[in-house]
């Protein structure tokens, strides 16, 4: 294992010691930051980060002790999960996108293809196993974790294209009187009055390289041709 992955074993036992002292986490899936077996050898290295996972429901997911979370945690290639979610708006989106900073045609390549080429994760780690979102106070205890996580993640997957599909008040809220923000936020510039993106920019990442990072409102409830064209056009005008 290396540094980074011992960093980030490190951080998991951290934040389940935390959370389990108030709450019981077998009731709890963990769904750690993943790519798929083509991703490292693509020219555009698109990674997709959403809110949560909002039910996964998956017994290999579930979280019995600091252990069970750290073994998933480690198996971070991994194609099979993103099929449970791929007919969402989410995912058409996502998938477009990447077809289209690739140079591919919409829609020309298939659902197996998508996955087994992106890296894909989330903002919050730990969520009910079934359909819900993690509570204000999930949130808030493994908020400091997750940021910290979220940083090695990009470092150690070397994206070259970050989309993070989040909208504001998940990167940044207020829970009992203490504000919670991701950092992610204060690394790129506000984006141009427009009514899907948040901001853009380009980040240094530990290899020495950079990646292009664009932040997002939903678009779920939305025409999906506008995000799609938007997400393009916010990605082609990072210098």
């Amino acid at each position: 294992m290396g540094a980074e992955g011992i960093i980030k074993e490190s951080i998991y036992r951290e934040m389940y010691d935390k959370i389990s002292k108030g709450i019981n986490l077998e009731e709890y899936s963990v769904f750690p930051s993943r790519y798929g077996k083509s991703y490292k050898n693509q020219d555009i290295k698109f990674m997709t980060i959403g809110r949560c996972t909002n039910g996964w429901g998956k017994d290999d997911q579930n979280i019995n002790s600091s252990e069970s979370l750290i073994r998933v945690a480690k198996h971070e290639v991994n194609d099979q999960y993103v099929h449970y979610a791929s007919n969402s708006s989410f995912w058409r989106t996502n998938k477009r996108i990447w077809e289209r900073l690739c140079g591919f045609n919409e829609n020309s390549k298939t659902k197996e293809d998508f996955v087994s080429s992106i890296a894909w994760g989330n903002l919050y780690k730990i969520a009910p196993k079934q359909d819900a979102n993690p509570s204000n106070l999930l949130c808030a205890l493994q908020h400091d974790f997750c940021n910290e996580l979220l940083d090695l993640e990009i470092d150690d997957f070397c994206p070259t294209h970050l989309l993070l599909v989040t909208g504001q008040n998940w990167l940044e809220w207020d829970y009992k009187k203490k504000h919670y923000r991701f950092d992610i936020l204060d690394k790129v510039a506000d984006y141009k009055d427009s009514k899907h993106i948040i901001k853009a920019g380009r980040i240094t990442i530990k290899s020495g390289g950079s990646t292009k990072v664009v932040i997002t409102n939903r678009p779920e409830g939305k025409p999906e041709d506008d995000y799609v064209d938007a997400v393009l056009q916010a990605f082609k005008e990072i210098i």
